[in-house]
């Protein structure tokens, strides 16, 4: 089973791999001028041009790197708190149908390939070690990343600034986690939980949460067929999703959700402003990098 939501102790964890990003400009009332937004374009175009760099890096040290195509959008269904689309539920189960296999990196391979102390170095030729640039989020959990390496190179000849870039790009793709742990702890959310609880109850499923039910259906559909994991699967997916949309848990996640995020982004508008500038500024770089196309 892999629904795609988050359990409230690991969306903290996700901080530093979230990879959605928000653009906003400054308003009017702001004192500094606005900043052009960064188009999709613009981000493939410092993207290829990063691993251009690490290429050109590793290869100096006398490895192989294969440059790595721009990551596509995902397009698959998430649900951060519950499953609220019966019909979805209907179709899927806890699972999108047939996920495509992803495509094994090449640079894992080599790296694999190579003697256990070659990979070593491979490793910390790639990125570096230590914690050298280190940051608090308002959590007061921490991030923190190497300034050696190729990576590290790559970055600080796009972005001249690391420590800055660094923090401005890793508190922003991490607002949405933040939200998801927010809406988690707050009490109307909390409230409306246990509505779902006590329905989902009354269906035959004694679960607190659709982490719980998804335990559940996962425990009794032990040691069946195929077909019958599958027909509990969505038994169990549909139950979630009907008990979400007749009691009150998805319409207050929605509305939690947005209210959080409008927030958060607010409160995070000079880290939005900053990685606007310092990715604005490395376009020329990152063409010059990469030639005429």
């Amino acid at each position: 089973m892999s629904t795609k939501r988050l359990a409230p102790a690991f969306v903290a964890v996700l901080l530093v791999l979230a990879g959605t990003v928000l653009v906003l400009t400054r308003s009017n009332s702001d004192s500094a001028p606005a900043t052009a937004a960064i188009t999709a374009d613009d981000q493939a175009l410092l993207y290829k041009a990063e691993q251009r760099l690490i290429k050109q890096c590793m290869a100096t040290a006398g490895f192989r790197y294969d440059e790595r195509p721009v990551p596509t959008p995902r397009t698959e269904r998430r649900f951060p708190y519950v499953i609220d689309d019966v019909t979805w539920a209907k179709a899927h189960g806890y699972d999108d149908p047939d996920p495509a296999s992803p495509t094994p990196n090449p640079n894992t391979v080599y790296a694999k390939a190579l003697p256990a102390e070659r990979a070593r170095i491979y490793e910390r030729t790639l990125i570096g070690s230590g914690k050298q640039i280190s940051f608090e989020l308002g959590d007061g959990s921490r991030i923190s990343t190497s300034d050696q390496g190729c990576l590290a190179t790559a970055r600080r000849e796009l972005y001249d600034d690391l420590p800055r870039w660094f923090r401005a790009r890793r508190t922003t793709d991490g607002i949405v986690y933040l939200v998801y742990s927010l809406v988690h702890h707050d009490e109307r959310f909390a409230a409306a939980m246990k509505e779902w609880a006590a329905c989902v109850r009354g269906r035959g499923y004694p679960a607190d949460d659709p982490g719980e039910l998804t335990g559940l259906v996962e425990q009794r559909a032990k040691g069946r067929g195929q077909q019958a994991i599958r027909t509990a699967e969505i038994a169990g997916a549909v139950t979630e999703a009907t008990c979400a949309t007749t009691t009150s848990l998805a319409r207050v996640a929605r509305e939690l959700h947005a209210d959080y995020l409008t927030k958060t982004t607010a409160d995070h508008r000079r880290e939005f402003q900053e990685l606007q500038q310092l990715e604005r500024a490395a376009l020329p770089r990152a063409a010059t990098v990469l030639g005429p196309s």
